[in-house]
């Protein structure tokens, strides 16, 4: 049996190849209708559509947009088209109408019904491709797209497509039933039909406008201003259109229905915002004023909601809005269009390739196979097998991404489609070439070529023909290229030799290992005439320009050192990460670790320089040191470096071709190219990229295969690559630095400043130093130094210990230098100072590399037995503390501590003195300063010589202290108040005439005035109780006067405030009254001496008389204001004359009892003091007094002088 026979079917039938928009001849929909293949996905779409469709015949809705989406391949414009048969309800072929053609294709009644209510109802299609209806330069207009769909409802109209402002001249004709009579008119006038002269408008204007004239019953004149003007006053908008769209709609039936069916939306907008929201706004308008009888039904490659990233949050919604019926098609739809309406198989022959599927399965199965792949599908069963035959399902994907990639970039025409019918078309012929095979035939990958070649760029097409012509190929060899040319373009199928093998498979018996061998061949010799390259493992197409671009990177010359410097650069940096070494010497103590920089080198090229002399040296086969003897010499000479022999088949081939293709692109950035060039450049970028990829992994490889030479050896090493380096580094570090073992415990900068305060250190039993075999070694480099009189820096001590054979950190030498200092064996001296560990900035210092240069670092001197015995029988009597440790820092550190004790408290007491001058300030004073200097002597054998040498000067300074702190701390309130007291008796010393009190301050004072007054302060503490009684008494009896004199006071304002009660000026001088004598009386309860007592009599005296010249002045405002009443009341009367006839008689005038006028006497208000004369005056007779009587007499006559009377206060 042959694979023709297989089908049922006739497999050379005519299948139209390419579903285009705008085809209509009723051959090709009945074609269309009758093959047309309802898959179980496109009976869902079908169903989600038409529940949304028919909804809005029962209520009216503005969701009448519809998004169908789908990759290529899936068959989304076939979609659109066959839904647009089925809603045309003026289609029928051979008086069938379109829904009748899916009765035996539709297992679903409900579905079928609404298609069928649906065809009742009178509807019109709009169906369009988008991008061959819009002008060529549109996609610049933000308006685009409503002029689309202005352009092609003109068309449907009858009115001109490519005339907007003469479709709306026809337009209005036609409403107003003048366009059949002007088309009349304008073939009389020129032997034309209308809808073939308009198109040349200009040549036949003057036709054109005797026609309309005729038409429309208007002088030419008016009919030629209207043609003229035309173009000038039209514009259109989405509002405009939408109204336009309403206008017709609404004179339809109430079920009719205008469809606009538009193909290929998301490619035409792609990412052009402007024309996503044009479109949405067309939709949303349109939606909104026809309330359901017009809907828009689009396709695109992209799912709506990919737009997103495209366009705003708000944007987005608002056109997601507008499609709220949204179809997704898949690929899968595809292949199972092709498996029934293609490859379907008769009974008899599905049989037999079941039965072949079964005997050759095994074989079937390990024969397909990809590496680097993305998944692809092979035959899922028997079943599988039988249905796809001749082809491997795989195959259907691939295609389509074959055909996606190329038209991506560039290398087909748009006649390429990207459609399901295309993949179908290929599929079929792909089928016919292999037509009289026998059922052991696989079709392969590469004869689908043959069906898109004459869709093919030349630059492609041409690559092809010129190896067809090269004597030096076979056909295998230019199906070879074929292939590659293919899969091109798809990331997801590289090109590598096993599935360009499995994909050239032509026979289920094919000999796999022959095909690859031969495969292999053909790669060689295409690479050979530049129309391949290889990258890696993978082979890729060149199209003639990329074949000179090739030739002309091939030319390109790369130093040998250039490309040698970068594979070293890549390994440090790509592949091993190499910045510095952590060495971990214990393997259960991670937490002891070495950071160590290295120096790198690639053959004698330096990759990194450091200070270091630990390194590694890679060595490739371009070293004069590469052969085996040579690199152990090497090694051995340079004992403190890693040898890393890289395999002598490396040859950086990858690495010389990124170098030439990145020479070859920087080279290209000045110049100009073109689209094509530049297309190609990007392609070498991307190429570029993967060469990068490729010799980076094997770099890798190359440093898993190396040898590792370390001391003259070649170690063996296994694990990672940068396990193998690091393990290399660790043995080479534990050779270099044997004694770097002796640190067992690593310190950090918090346990280094922790053992530098901790005070406990030399308890080493409890504090073991887990690094005493280092603390030692440094111990007797310090002793050795010492005997031979040497001065040594702590720079010379870390630089000793850093370097081999020891390798130690800075901390941890640090760490036990402070160890030693503790236990006293060793001393820091800085500009001849001794450093104290508990110092605020010793951690600092000893850490910085300023400091460490001055830094002295010596065995210490300590003090003999006799000076210790006396420092603590000095503390005992001092401080009584008996108690004291034997080690010089700790006594250092026990005394010192007590001494800023006592010197704080008498700081303290020292401050006091601000206060009251109390006795001894000088005594204090020289005790602090005695305390002050002992305590800036930081060295403790200095402190504690000068402590003993000073101890009989300290116990008479403490003893002579005993008292001034006793009375300072027990005694001194006594003193504040016996000095508060005194002062008070000498503020009122002019006010008392009290023996006791002065008797009392006498005595207080004498104490007081006393330099040493310790021992009577029983006796001031009784002086003080006395004055406290005898100074009460004193304030009652001066203060009972007083007060019965502002109480006077008060009587007689009040008395004076009686009189004008009820005046205006009555509550003024009230408020004033109360508020003056309460502060007074307020001032009396609270004052605390006689002379206040006192001074608020005199005050309450002044304020009275103040208040009472105040109310007099009121009474005479009183009184002036009442005159001026009295005056207005009472006006004098005129004589009143009596008329007699003509005769007038005057009357006498009327006599009024005077009133008597107001009189307002004058006061004057005069204190008594005024009146009694100042002077001291001696009364000795009657004489005497009757002349003092006379002056006061004299005085106040003087008052009365001025005044009606005299008001004494």
């Amino acid at each position: 049996m042959k694979i023709e026979q297989l089908f049922k079917k006739d497999i050379t039938r005519d299948i139209q190849g390419v579903i285009k928009i705008g085809q209509k001849e009723k051959e090709n929909i009945k074609q269309e209708l009758e093959e047309y293949v309802v898959t179980e996905e496109l009976h869902q779409h079908f169903e989600t559509f038409y529940k949304a469709y028919t909804k809005a015949y029962d209520k009216p809705t503005d969701k009448m947009g519809v998004w169908i989406s789908g990759f290529f391949g899936s068959g989304k414009s076939h979609f659109l088209k066959i839904l647009s048969y089925l809603l045309q309800s003026n289609i029928e072929i051979d008086g069938k109408k379109p829904v009748d053609f899916f009765k035996d294709k539709l297992h679903n009644q409900d579905l079928l019904s609404m298609m069928q209510k649906v065809t009742d109802h009178p509807s019109d299609v709009v169906l369009f491709n988008i991008d061959s209806k819009a002008d060529s330069d549109s996609k610049q207009n933000k308006t685009a797209i409503v002029k689309v769909f202005n352009k092609v409802y003109n068309e449907m109209r009858g009115y001109s497509a490519s005339i907007p402002w003469l479709a709306e001249l026809e337009e209005t004709l036609d409403e107003k039933g003048e366009y059949e009579a002007f088309q009349s008119y304008f073939e009389e006038e020129t032997g034309l039909k209308w809808s073939e002269g308009r198109e040349e408008l200009y040549y036949n204007f003057d036709e054109t406008v005797t026609a309309l004239a005729k038409a429309t019953n208007s002088s030419e004149e008016s009919a030629n201003r209207w043609l003229e003007n035309g173009e000038n006053n039209y514009s259109i908008s989405v509002e405009e259109f939408a109204q336009r769209i309403k206008k017709y709609v609404e004179k339809k039936d109430k079920d009719y229905r205008l469809i606009f069916s538009v193909d290929e939306v998301g490619q035409y907008i792609s990412e052009n915002t402007n024309l996503m929201l044009n479109l949405q706004t067309v939709v949303e308008d349109l939606g909104k004023l026809c309330n359901g009888k017009v809907w828009v039904i689009v396709t695109s490659q992209q799912d709506i909601n990919s737009l997103q990233e495209h366009m705003s949050s708000t944007d987005f919604s608002k056109i997601q809005g507008r499609f709220n019926t949204r179809v997704s098609l898949s690929s899968a739809n595809a292949d199972e269009v092709i498996k029934i309406r293609l490859l379907d198989k008769k009974a008899e022959a599905y049989a037999k390739l079941l039965s072949n599927y079964d005997e050759h399965a095994v074989s079937i199965k390990n024969k397909l196979e990809f590496e680097d792949a993305a998944t692809m599908q092979f035959y899922k069963s028997r079943e599988d097998f039988a249905k796809v035959y001749p082809f491997v399902p795989y195959q259907f994907n691939l295609l389509q991404k074959v055909f996606t990639g190329i038209r991506e970039h560039g290398s087909a025409g748009k006649h390429l489609s990207d459609g399901e019918r295309n993949l179908l078309e290929s599929i079929q012929q792909a089928t016919i070439q292999h037509k009289d095979a026998d059922l052991n035939t696989l079709i392969p990958f590469h004869v689908f070529y043959d069906n898109i070649d004459q869709a093919l760029e030349h630059s492609v097409r041409s690559t092809i023909i010129k190896a067809n012509q090269n004597e030096m190929l076979s056909d295998f060899d230019v199906n070879v290229l074929k292939l590659l040319f293919l899969i091109r373009y798809v990331d997801e199928m590289p090109g590598t030799l096993k599935n360009l093998t499995t994909l050239m498979i032509h026979s289920i018996d094919e000999d796999m290992i022959e095909l690859s061998n031969n495969i292999k061949r053909s790669l060689d010799l295409l690479e050979n005439e530049f129309l391949i390259q290889r990258i890696g493992n993978k082979y890729l197409f060149l199209t003639n320009e990329e074949q000179d671009i090739n030739r002309e990177i091939d030319n390109i010359e790369i130093p040998t050192s250039e490309y040698i410097m970068e594979a070293g650069n890549r390994l440090i940096n790509d592949v091993l990460n190499l910045r510095r070494f952590t060495y971990q010497p214990y393997s259960d103590q991670p937490d002891i670790t070495y950071l160590m920089d290295i120096s790198l080198w690639i053959d004698d090229r330096s990759l990194r320089s450091t200070a270091s002399t630990i390194g590694v040296r890679f060595m490739t086969t371009y070293s004069d040191h590469y052969e085996d003897q040579d690199a152990i010499a090497l090694s051995q000479r340079e004992d403190k470096m890693v040898i890393v022999r890289l395999p002598e088949e490396e040859d950086f081939t990858e690495i010389k071709n990124y170098l030439r293709i990145n020479q070859y692109l920087r080279r290209q950035t000045t110049q100009s190219l073109t689209p094509s060039q530049q297309d190609i450049r990007q392609r070498k970028a991307s190429e570029r990229k993967q060469l990068e990829d490729v010799f980076v992994a094997k770099l890798k490889q190359d440093i898993s295969d190396a040898n590792i030479i370390v001391n003259g050896s070649e170690i063996d090493i296994s694990g990672t690559p940068e396990k193998r380096i690091e393990k290399g580094l660790y043995s080479l570090v534990s050779n270099t630095y044997p004694k770097i073992f002796y640190i067992k415990n690593s310190y950090s900068k918090d346990e280094l400043e922790k053992l530098i305060m901790r005070r406990d250190v030399s308890l080493l039993e409890e504090y073991e130093d887990k690094n005493n075999e280092a603390t030692e070694e440094i111990e007797r480099y310090l002793d050795m130094q010492k005997e031979r009189n040497m001065v040594v820096t702590l720079r010379e001590v870390l630089n000793r210990y850093t370097v081999e054979p020891y390798g130690w950190n800075d901390l941890d030498i640090l760490a036990s230098l402070v160890r030693l200092i503790k236990l006293e064996k060793v001393q820091f001296t800085l500009n001849s100072k001794h450093m104290n560990v508990f110092e605020n900035d010793f951690m600092r210092n000893i850490q910085s590399s300023k400091w460490q240069e001055k830094i002295v670092v010596a065995k210490r001197k300590t003090l003999n037995d006799s000076i210790k015995r006396q420092v603590k029988e000095l503390t005992k009597d001092l401080f009584n503390i008996s108690a004291l440790e034997d080690k010089e820092e700790d006594m250092y550190q026990t005394i010192t501590n007590r001494f800023s004790t006592e010197l704080k408290e008498l700081q303290d007491k020292l401050s006091l003195y601000r206060e009251n001058s109390y006795p001894d300030q000088q005594l204090i004073r020289d005790a602090i300063t005695k305390i002050e200097r002992l305590l800036a002597i930081k060295d403790a054998r200095e402190f504690l010589t000068q402590y003993v040498e000073q101890g009989d000067e300290l116990l008479d300074l403490f003893e002579d202290l005993e008292d001034i702190l006793e009375f300072l701390n027990n005694h001194k309130h006594i003193y504040d108040k016996a000095i508060e007291q005194v002062n008070l008796y000498e503020k009122d010393r002019n006010y008392i005439e009290n023996d006791e009190l002065r008797t009392i301050y006498e005595a207080e004072k004498a104490i007081i005035d006393l330099p040493h007054p310790y021992r009577k302060m029983k006796e001031l503490k009784d002086w003080t109780d006395q004055f406290t009684s005898a100074y009460t008494d004193e304030l009652e009896s001066v203060s009972k006067p007083v007060h019965d004199a502002i109480e006077q006071d008060k009587l007689d304002i009040e008395q004076e405030l009686k009189v004008i009660e009820g005046e205006p000026e009555y509550d003024k001088l009230y408020r004033s009254y109360k508020f003056r004598l309460s502060n007074v009386e307020t001032g009396l309860q609270t004052a605390g001496t006689v002379r206040d007592l006192k001074s608020f009599k005199q005050e309450s005296s002044t304020i009275k008389g103040k208040l009472i010249h105040q109310i007099e002045e009121a009474k005479q405002a009183i009184a002036e204001r009442e005159s001026e009443k009295h005056v207005h009341k009472n006006p004098p009367k005129k004589p009143v004359e009596k008329t007699d006839g003509e005769d007038t008689v005057e009357t006498a005038p009327v006599k009024v009892k005077p009133t008597p006028p107001v009189v307002n006497k004058r006061p004057v208000v005069v204190h008594k003091d005024t009146i009694i004369p100042n002077r001291m005056v001696e009364l000795n007779n009657e004489e005497d007094i009757d002349k003092y009587l006379d002056e006061m007499r004299k005085t106040l006559k003087k008052y009365l002088d001025n005044a009606d009377y005299i008001k004494l206060i």
